[in-house]
């Protein structure tokens, strides 16, 4: 019997994803359910905390990468984020607007439907030159 056997990154980055995930929908939900902001609003707070975050969580615990930082490669972490967040806007409000779910049952829909695409662009792009300099 062959054994599926995932990239090892992969759960961490799955880990990393969900606690900023859980982040991002906890203050959306604060902001659309306690603080009664629009939906958008909301959402956009998530950038602010989050891409920091995520980024330096990604680089250290997900994909190991030991040396320092540069501008060219969190550029394409902004690039990459950026690009997620807008589809994540676009399901968000497909979610809330057609399907007429609450925010925060589309927000976990969204970012469900974009962890892989995030894994995928991380690992072949955002921190590809850091972690090819390494070997």
């Amino acid at each position: 019997m062959t054994e599926l056997r995932l990239h090892p990154k992969l759960g961490r980055h799955a880990v990393v994803g969900a606690g900023c995930a859980l982040l991002s929908i906890g203050l959306v939900h604060i902001g659309t359910a306690v603080l009664h902001w629009q939906y958008l609003a909301a959402a956009w707070l998530t950038c602010f905390t989050t891409i920091p975050i995520s980024y330096f969580l990604h680089r250290r615990y997900t994909f190991s990468v030991a040396n320092r930082a540069g501008w060219a490669e969190f550029g394409r972490f902004l690039g990459q984020q950026f690009l997620q967040f807008c589809a994540g806007l676009v399901l968000l409000a497909i979610g809330v607007e057609w399907l007429d779910l609450n925010p925060t049952l589309a927000m976990v829909a969204a970012t469900a439907v974009l962890w892989l695409f995030s894994f995928l662009v991380q690992s072949r792009w955002v921190f590809r030159a850091e972690l090819q300099a390494r070997r």
